[in-house]
């Protein structure tokens, strides 16, 4: 049975840029970012992750942040209940209108959006050469136990059924392909354009998310941010950001947990994206 660690553990370890994101983590916070000139023409491509067209809020002030900043911010038409390769297509369209502008994009995505994201670059590989990064937060890449243990229970499937096909008019694959014999079958390749992945754990997440943590905790015995253990959530050829006191929402949405702000946070993480 495939588990935790199992795609860290049949690649090499990733390069940790943990350090110097720290630095310019500080920089932005004392105003000194020069993130518009960084970009350059560039634009930036959201990704939203699992379920989160109902989050209020989603991604707000990463979005307001960057838009201040005069950078040109778009959101991939996906949705956000279907799988990974359903929402491939539309990922793809994004870049390439982008890409019809002369322009390249740097694709950002949190929870199952990086996924999706890779998805997309899997199934059109020459889209890549209109993509300068990614930058993925907090993504589930190897899968997480949350899904492999409702997957393993009948009850559980039906209910994720009821409410992911028949309320919210999706599929429960796309939540069920977050296990790890999903991730395993899917067979993710290793980063195809230069990846940054933010890893992130807590010692204690926000109300919804601490039951969560507590029960990956006691269960797999591993650290997590309530969603994802750092292990199974980073892509072989990538660099690794490892930041702790910040839960699986916490740069998502409000009233989560991070002791990171987010426009600092995406602030450096883009630094590092596009530093040659």
């Amino acid at each position: 049975m495939i588990g935790t660690g199992w795609l860290a553990r049949r690649a090499a370890p990733p390069i940790d840029e943990t350090t110097t994101f720290l630095k310019l983590y500080s920089e932005s916070r004392r105003g000194r970012s020069r993130l518009r000139e960084a970009l350059g023409p560039d634009a930036i491509v959201l990704v939203p992750g699992l379920f989160t067209e109902r989050y209020p809020f989603y991604l707000f002030r990463i979005r307001r942040h960057l838009r201040r900043a005069g950078v040109d911010v778009r959101t991939a038409p996906v949705d956000t209940d279907q799988t990974a390769r359903h929402n491939a297509k539309a990922i793809v369209r994004s870049i390439r209108e982008v890409g019809k502008e002369g322009r390249r994009c740097i694709l950002v995505g949190q929870s199952k959006g990086p996924i999706d994201a890779q998805a997309a670059l899997e199934s059109e590989p020459e889209a890549a050469a209109d993509v300068r990064a990614l930058v993925s937060l907090q993504a589930p890449f190897a899968g997480t136990p949350l899904a492999s243990d409702a997957a393993r229970s009948k009850a559980w499937r039906a209910l994720a059924g009821f409410v992911i096909g028949g309320l919210f008019r999706g599929t429960s694959r796309a939540f069920f392909d977050l296990s790890y014999d999903a991730r395993a079958e899917a067979r993710s390749p290793a980063a195809r354009v230069k990846t940054i992945c933010l890893v992130t754990t807590t010692a204690r997440a926000g109300p919804i998310l601490e039951r969560t943590r507590r029960y990956i905790e006691r269960r797999h015995g591993s650290p997590s941010d309530g969603f994802v253990p750092p292990i199974d959530a980073w892509l072989p050829g990538a660099a690794v950001v490892h930041l702790t006191g910040v839960d699986h929402g916490g740069l998502a949405l409000p009233f989560f947990r991070s002791i990171f702000k987010p426009e600092p946070t995406i602030d450096a993480l883009l630094h590092l994206a596009v530093a040659d």
